[in-house]
């Protein structure tokens, strides 16, 4: 299975929407995705959404600093990217 991801933007300012989008191919059957953030300034993970039939989430951003956004993909069989 393969997973390709992007967001609408690079550069964001609190408080502005980011859009977070996957797309996976491969695997077996139907897929979910879940959205985790990482804040690399506190070293905390955050799930933004688990999973679910939705390849995409919408965010906005509620403090400064560098994230680093992560999409989980599972297939029918529970295979997990």
């Amino acid at each position: 299975m393969y997973i390709t991801g992007k967001t609408n933007l690079s550069n964001t300012s609190v408080g502005q929407n980011v859009i977070l989008t996957a797309t996976a191919t491969g695997g077996s059957g139907s897929y979910t995705y879940k959205f985790v953030v990482y804040n690399v300034n506190t070293n905390v993970w955050f799930t933004l959404k688990d999973y679910s039939s939705s390849s995409s989430y919408t965010t906005k951003l509620s403090s400064v600093g560098t994230k680093q956004f992560v999409v989980s993909v599972k297939d029918s069989t529970g295979k997990i990217v």
